[in-house]
């Protein structure tokens, strides 16, 4: 593992959010520590002051690192109690459009979860959905609303908890593959 010191970290930290307008300066000493040991491997780079340079010269590595660098969680209907709070509001007339905006939205499950409950709740007509994320990668997966079947049954079982209902795969195509595509209508 590289060994890193907290100043060179901070440089480099600052670095980005000066050059890139990356903020992750809040992020853990230890998540930032490990993280920038993997992209240094895994980028070949010996140190941050040969990755600064490189991702100053080359656009292409900003994703790259970007994506290695990033925390990439998203579950559908993750937190359940969150989602159960949410369906009084859903229940109400809506009678206007909305647009939604969720910001680090990684691969869009969480989007993918409203989706389904404003479908269920017949209000998804009204709606349109903006999902942002830093990492482009995750962000193109999102615009194709797959889900990894590995995942499924946990998804089931926060979905059960937020509607009472079981079937959560009747809201995807099966074409037997390892990944699930969310129906079109919803």
């Amino acid at each position: 593992m590289l060994s890193l010191r907290q100043e060179e970290i901070q440089v480099f930290l600052e670095g980005l959010k000066l050059n890139f307008s990356l903020d992750f300066t809040q992020y853990s000493e230890a998540s930032v520590i490990r993280r920038l040991s993997r992209v240094c491997e895994q980028l070949e780079c010996e140190d941050l002051e040969e990755l600064t340079q490189r991702l100053e010269f080359d656009s292409n590595l900003l994703i790259e690192f970007l994506d290695q660098f990033t925390v990439n969680v998203t579950e559908m209907f993750r937190d359940p109690l969150f989602f159960q709070k949410l369906l009084p509001f859903l229940e109400k007339d809506i009678n206007k459009d909305y647009s939604i905006w969720h910001p680090g939205c990684s691969s869009g499950e969480e989007i993918i979860s409203l989706a389904i409950l404003l479908h269920r709740a017949k209000k998804l007509q009204y709606c349109t959905f903006t999902g942002t994320d830093l990492n482009e990668k995750v962000l193109e997966r999102a615009t194709k609303k797959w889900v990894k079947r590995r995942h499924i049954s946990d998804y089931q079982r926060a979905f059960s908890q937020v509607t009472g209902d079981f079937d959560l795969l009747q809201y995807f195509e099966d074409d037997h593959s390892q990944e699930l595509r969310l129906k079109k209508y919803v």
